[in-house]
């Protein structure tokens, strides 16, 4: 059994978050400990500021991440990390992002790229809110919003899992278990879900240019749309909430709605291929 199929077996190819590897000092760039000095709520921990310079120097390796870098740093984004559910939340009008300071660094990195996408939309303009949108113009955005997050996690995990390949990491496959990369390879090359694509499809992959990735992310995009899909319920009901039309849900009991959402998505709207 090799390397990725070990990794795999640990939750039986479901293509959901990997598990964390061992724990171990992360290496920290200059660039990255100084930018985290900048980024990093002022009441962080010594070790919090630590995981985000060892976060934003993974990043460095990538021009999709270090755009979503570039881009809170224009924005006076802050970041926080605190055991946060989920691992990550992007807090609007606040202008932070919370990351789950018990997860390894590099697991954070499509996290990272998700929230930053949230942040750029809302500074663009182009986010939601219950209070100025429809009932069902509101759900829309979301899923609108939803898929190009989950979009940007797949551009910024197939970068950085191609450079942990070419640099010799010897965890790079773990990288191909994000769900949102699966799809990209799924869609794109027609690989199986919970298989390690062969080294063709990868080399393949990595030569892909700006003009035909650029092609390909408007062809995958209508799948990520499907997938994105079952927030439009929980939308529905934190939009009643807002309008003081439902009695307020906790967080908890929302989450187990989207869990509950997502576990009746059709298979091949989870785990889609290209017709």
């Amino acid at each position: 059994m090799g390397l990725f199929d070990k990794l795999f077996a640990k939750d039986g190819g479901s293509g959901e978050r990997p598990a964390e590897p061992a724990k171990k000092q992360a290496h920290v760039s200059e660039l990255g400990r100084r930018l985290a000095g900048q980024l990093i709520t002022p009441q962080s921990s010594g070790a919090d500021r630590n995981n985000l310079g060892a976060l934003l120097t993974l990043l460095e390796k990538t021009a999709t991440g270090w755009a979503d870098v570039e881009l809170v740093l224009q924005r006076n984004v802050k970041v926080q990390l605190d055991t946060a559910e989920g691992g990550a939340l992007f807090v609007w009008p606040g202008n932070l992002i919370i990351l789950n300071r018990m997860r390894a660094p590099r697991s954070l990195v499509p996290s990272f790229c998700h929230e930053a996408t949230h942040a750029r939309q809302q500074h663009g303009g182009r986010g939601s809110d219950p209070l100025k949108q429809s009932k069902d113009d509101f759900a829309e955005a979301v899923v609108r919003i939803k898929t190009e997050a989950f979009l940007r996690e797949a551009l910024v995990g197939r970068e950085l899992m191609h450079w942990e390949r070419t640099h010799g990491v010897e965890l790079w496959p773990q990288g191909l278990r994000e769900h949102p990369v699966q799809m990209w390879f799924a869609l794109v090359h027609g690989a199986r879900y919970g298989k390690r694509p062969s080294d063709e499809l990868l080399q393949a992959d990595a030569a892909l240019g700006a003009p035909k990735l650029a092609e390909w992310t408007r062809v995958v995009q209508p799948y990520f749309r499907q997938y994105a899909e079952p927030y439009r319920i929980v939308q529905h009901i934190k939009w009643d909430i807002a309008r003081g039309r439902r009695w307020p849900l906790d967080a908890d009991t929302l989450h187990g709605v989207l869990e509950a959402s997502f576990s009746k998505q059709k298979p091949a709207h989870r785990k889609p291929y290209r017709k």
